[in-house]
């Protein structure tokens, strides 16, 4: 199975898509071969999701690498590894710790934006459950969110994290959600505060609409004319 890569080079989703029926034991017994995959070219789908979602799982030492590489030349589907990873995390007995340390690596690296994209489908799985105490893990995450938001410029509120930066307490697990809350409601801060300021009675004198603007440009030509 080693081969695929190399007899179909530019057929990355086709190879991918064959490897899936007994991914578990091929990544084990073959995972040069899938690596080379992850390397190949041509269209990146969810097959190769799957492939490569399976290798952050199981944190392969080449995971990161593979993270970078793919996203540094555009080709990583990271819409479809968050996906697949979700699942992989809900479904398998992963431990999420060590996949969130990989994919803080990874971002350290410049994958940041990938990162963040990978994990607004990996949040709900690392957020506490009712009633659960928020552990070093779920700081972590929310403190990777946070991070990967910012540095990425995310916009688009995230409800789940919204309602947790507005629970009780101030421990870092909050201050990370409020963070990640304040980081994503950027737009629609401005946009409230830039129709707060238009419905004040002075707004037309601080900011002159197309009208107003008319009118100066008109008492401007005028005194102009005038002076001559």
């Amino acid at each position: 199975m080693d081969w695929w890569p190399a007899i179909l080079p530019s057929h990355r989703e086709v190879v991918a898509a064959n490897y899936l029926p007994d991914l578990g034991r091929y990544l084990g017994a073959h995972g040069a071969g899938a690596r080379r995959l992850i390397d190949a070219d041509g269209p990146a789908g969810d097959a190769t999701a799957v492939v490569l979602a399976h290798f952050v799982a199981r944190r392969d030492r080449e995971a990161v690498a593979l993270l970078v590489r793919m996203a540094a030349r555009g080709g990583l589907p990271v819409d479809s590894v968050g996906r697949q990873l979700a699942l992989l995390m809900r479904r398998t007995p992963v431990e999420p710790r060590p996949i969130v340390a990989l994919l803080a690596e990874a971002a350290r690296l410049g994958a940041h934006a990938a990162v963040w994209r990978i994990l607004t489908h990996v949040l709900p799985v690392l957020l506490p459950g009712r009633d659960e105490r928020p552990s070093v893990m779920h700081v972590e995450a929310m403190t990777l969110a946070a991070d990967t938001a910012t540095w990425s410029d995310a916009r688009g509120p995230i409800p789940e994290v919204t309602a947790l930066a507005a629970g009780p307490g101030r421990g870092r697990f909050t201050r990370a959600c409020a963070r990640l809350r304040d980081q994503l409601h950027r737009d629609r801060d401005r946009d409230d505060k830039d129709e707060t300021d238009r419905s004040r009675p002075d707004a037309a004198r601080r900011e002159p609409g197309p009208a107003q603007f008319g009118r100066q440009v008109a008492h401007v030509v005028e005194h102009h004319d005038r002076g001559r």
